[in-house]
C-alpha cells in the first residue's frame, strides 16, 4: 500500500511525458511578463550570426538587423571564447528567439535578455555553464543575485571557463563590436 501511495505522488507531482523544461518555462514566461510591465522592450527575430561569446546578431521581424550585446555577462577571450561561441551556435543561431531590452536604462541601451524557444533565458545559461561570468558592473537587476549564485555553482564544478585555476578576464584583447540602437 505505501509502495502504491509513493508511486502515485510521484505521479502526481511529475506526470509522465511532461518535459522538464516546462517548470521553467513557466518560470521564465512570469519573468517575461514582469519585465514587460516594468517597461522592457520586446521583439521577435532570428538570430543570423554569433559575433563573440556574448554578441549576436538578431535579424527582427521588421527585418532590421541589430547586433546585440547579452546583458549582464561578460565571455572570455582566447580558447573560452570558442566555447561560448559554440553553444550559443548550438543553443540559437539560425532559431527565432524572444529578445527583451530594459527600454528605460540608458546606461544599457543595446544589451538585451535573449529567451530560447525552448524557454530558457540565454544569458543565464552560459553563466550557469561556466561559459561567461557576471558583469559586475552592468549586471544591476534583482536577477543578478541569482546569476552570481549560478557563477558560484558553476566555479565550484569547475565548468567552463572555471576549469582552469585563473581563467582569462573576459574580453580581453579582443574588440567589442558596438551594439546597435532599437
Amino acid at each position: 500500500m505505501a509502495e502504491r501511495m509513493h508511486e502515485w505522488r510521484q505521479r502526481r507531482l511529475a506526470p509522465q511525458g511532461v518535459p522538464r523544461f516546462r517548470t521553467r518555462g513557466l518560470t521564465t514566461l512570469s519573468l517575461l511578463v514582469l519585465l514587460l510591465l516594468l517597461g522592457y522592450m520586446f521583439f521577435k527575430g532570428k538570430v543570423i550570426r554569433v559575433v563573440d561569446g556574448d554578441t549576436v546578431q538578431v535579424l527582427a521581424r521588421a527585418g532590421r538587423l541589430e547586433t546585440l550585446r547579452l546583458y549582464g555577462i561578460d565571455a572570455p577571450a582566447g580558447s573560452r571564447r570558442r566555447e561560448a561561441v559554440a553553444f550559443i551556435e548550438d543553443a540559437a543561431l539560425l532559431r527565432e528567439v524572444e529578445v527583451l531590452s530594459p527600454a528605460q536604462d540608458q546606461r544599457d541601451h543595446g544589451t538585451v535578455l535573449i529567451l530560447l524557444p525552448d524557454g530558457l533565458m540565454l544569458n543565464e545559461e552560459l553563466v550557469r555553464r561556466g561559459l561567461a561570468r557576471v558583469s559586475l558592473r552592468s549586471c544591476t537587476q534583482a536577477f543578478c543575485a541569482s546569476w552570481l549564485l549560478m557563477e558560484e555553482e558553476a566555479r565550484a564544478a569547475g565548468r567552463g571557463l572555471w576549469a582552469d585555476d585563473l581563467p582569462a578576464p573576459p574580453g580581453e584583447g579582443e574588440p567589442v563590436p558596438e551594439p546597435s540602437a532599437f
